[in-house]
């Protein structure tokens, strides 16, 4: 199924549009309306009073234009009457309530909240179940952010605490809060926003399981009332206030919003490929900017079809584009849409159409277009670690630092947990995994003494699961397999400093290498890495067996390893302690790859993206500019080439059949 879909408000129109705006849908090839979102206002209008009659009128109305719909609970923006009526269920943050007329305000923790949530929820699954193009629900709307600070999230705060540590002693010693005269005698003693890392960082765990709490509720809700369809919701790829690998088990389908503008090539493709793996089937975006984005992006109308088949490249079966019509009022004038504000068809509406017409030609999404020989770990807990840590920069600039030069050799990537079978990956990159425990470090020695290639990064498996360093050496009871320890380590000077974004999803804004930072050049015998440069984080290690790879040539660590590569048992463990420029570190990659025998083919241009399906190649040019690149002999589904090359316009993309393996 691949399918286009839109995102649409029919309570922002006139009901006398909806059939144009329906027809109009239609003939750009759109099959499926996600509605109803933000509508709690005209679904409850007042108290005590439900309106879906004119929900009842619009679903029908789809039917007959055969349009499938994903219904939405409209939870995530209560109205004012509501917040008026019930002031305790909105949001305290610390120094007042969140006001009226905004999203995302509301208190997770508010049993009241949830009751009547869950039952307008309730109503509306029991009268639209009776409308067969009813087929999916999407749970809110990019839940998190509302991490609310009154007495009732802090009482359940302390549960919570009292739940996993059993007594105040446990956790004064797991946190390690005599650091500063911290420590507590009884439970109320703990407050949100303590200064201690450890404190910090269990307050994301905390709001993490409370809002997957909470989604699991409704998800209950949803399938007693309305087993058929599907259950979703709206992630958001590169954020981190809940860990979606354990919010993902309770859904039916992984969905999420993609924001070209928050985004590099990249980290598209890689939050494409966690939301693939989350479940490991495919997956759906539930909103893909077109236009105009915040009177900053223009988006050129191929570049939002490429967009939507890198998105179908990386696993997507569903491709919804938002918003269907511009918005008249309110925050998001700025945004553009399929229609203009007259009803008149776009530009981006004739792309949609071009859009819709290349998925007929593309072959359904199946999880055995996606056998990756590859794994790529990504923590959430490690994206708050560095959070809570005074001084870390973004996990997601470090992550994508990492991933930047994997996905750039055309390789099919899994980005998975922690808790995913390694065995089933030939080599396993952990990139700044910064937790670490007895049972994660022996799946790591099984899966190379097994013949896996292991290859980690600075700064991992050097906490304990509470945040606390470990007293043993780093990478955490894995010094023998990696032939290594690390010694000592540091940011280098004038590299980012804490965090610069409360939402974490600025790794795409700001580069990765700020102008005027160290670099400390390295010596190597291996190709490509000698003269290389150590940037924005640096370690030496002590070496008990491995090969030196690479060492400090000059700064302050100068003559010491920097990189080292170990076999152990019928695998081999790579440790680069240092964070390197993209171009040296795909030398390294390139290197162990060869090892594990996974074939690695380096792009000619560094905009074009290359993604190897099981029985295709799909060719992805990120740029305004015509290329060629080279191309396997096959048949081509789209696009064109010959004589070993494939010619890609601006903004182009080409898929080829294999004919044999290459």
């Amino acid at each position: 199924m691949n399918r286009l879909a839109v995102a649409y408000y029919p309570e922002h129109v006139a009901e006398t549009q909806w059939s144009e705006d329906l027809r109009l849908m239609r003939e750009a090839g759109i099959s499926m309306v996600r509605v109803f979102e933000f509508a709690w206002s005209r679904l409850q209008p007042r108290p005590g009073v439900i309106d879906l009659e004119w929900c009842e009128r619009f679903l029908t109305l789809a039917a007959e234009y055969q349009i499938n719909v994903v219904a939405c609970t409209p939870t995530a923006a209560p109205p004012p009457w509501y917040q008026k009526s019930y002031p305790d269920t909105v949001m305290w943050t610390g120094l007042e309530r969140a006001g009226v007329g905004s999203r995302r305000t509301y208190c997770f923790s508010s049993e009241r909240f949830r009751e009547d949530g869950l039952e307008i929820t309730r109503q509306m699954a029991r009268s639209f179940r009776k409308h067969a193009n009813v087929v999916a629900w999407q749970v809110d709307n990019e839940l998190g952010f509302n991490f609310c600070k009154c007495d009732r999230c802090l009482e359940r705060f302390q549960l919570w605490l009292a739940d996993r540590y059993e007594n105040v002693e446990n956790l004064n010693a797991s946190w390690g809060l005599a650091f500063w005269s911290a420590e507590a005698l009884e439970w109320n003693d703990v407050a949100f926003g303590m200064t201690h890392p450890e404190a910090k960082f269990a307050e994301k765990r905390f709001f993490s399981d409370l809002v997957i709490e909470f989604l699991n509720q409704f998800v209950d809700e949803l399938k007693s009332n309305h087993p058929e369809a599907l259950i979703t919701t709206n992630f958001m790829g590169n954020f981190e206030q809940v860990d979606y690998f354990k919010a993902s088990e309770r859904l039916d389908v992984v969905g999420w919003d993609m924001y070209p503008e928050l985004y590099t090539i990249s980290s598209s493709a890689m939050a494409h490929d966690l939301m693939r793996c989350a479940k490991r089937k495919p997956h759906w975006t539930l909103e893909n900017s077109t236009g105009c984005l915040g009177n900053w992006l223009h988006l050129d109308p191929r570049h939002m079809i490429l967009i939507g088949i890198q998105a179908w490249a990386h696993g997507e079966e569903v491709h919804t584009l938002f918003p269907w019509r511009p918005f008249r009022t309110g925050v998001e004038q700025n945004i553009w849409g399929l229609v203009d504000h007259a009803g008149r068809p776009t530009r981006y509406h004739g792309a949609a159409k071009e859009l819709s017409e290349v998925f007929s030609q593309l072959p359904e999404v199946t999880m055995e277009d996606f056998t990756a020989s590859v794994g790529f770990l990504y923590a959430y807990e490690s994206f708050w670690g560095y959070q809570s840590i005074p001084g870390n920069p973004n996990y997601y600039f470090v992550i994508d630092e990492f991933y930047r030069p994997l996905q750039a050799l055309g390789l099919m990537i899994d980005v998975v947990s922690e808790r995913v079978d390694f065995s089933q990956y030939r080599v396993l990159f952990v990139p700044s995994h910064m937790l670490s425990d007895e049972r994660l470090s022996r799946r790591l020695r099984e899966f190379v003494e097994a013949g896996g290639h292991l290859i980690m990064g600075p700064q991992s498996m050097s906490h304990d699961s509470h945040l606390a360093r470990q007293t043993k050496p780093a990478p955490f009871e894995l010094t023998d397999v990696f032939g290594a320890d690390v010694a000592e380590g540091c940011y280098t000077a004038n590299y980012l400093g804490p965090d610069t974004s409360c939402l974490g999803c600025d790794a795409a804004s700001v580069s990765a290498e700020p102008p005027g930072h160290e670099r400390f050049r390295l010596t190597s015998s291996v190709s490509g890495l000698d003269g290389a440069m150590a940037i924005t984080y640096i370690s030496f290690l002590n070496v008990s067996g491995a090969e030196v790879w690479a060492q400090y040539e000059e700064g302050v660590f100068a003559g010491l390893p920097a990189i080292t590569h170990h076999a152990w048992g019928k695998g081999t463990a790579t440790y680069v302690g240092c964070m390197l420029e993209s171009a040296a570190l795909q030398e390294i990659y390139v290197k162990v790859l060869g090892i594990a025998g996974v074939p690695a083919t380096k792009t000619a241009h560094s905009q074009v993206e290359v993604v190897r399906l099981a029985k295709h190649t799909v060719y992805l040019n990120h740029r305004a500019t015509p290329c060629q690149e080279a191309a396997p002999s096959g048949r081509w589904l789209i696009g064109k080439g010959g004589n070993g090359q494939v010619e890609l316009g601006p903004y182009g993309f080409a898929v080829v059949e294999r004919l044999t393996e290459c």
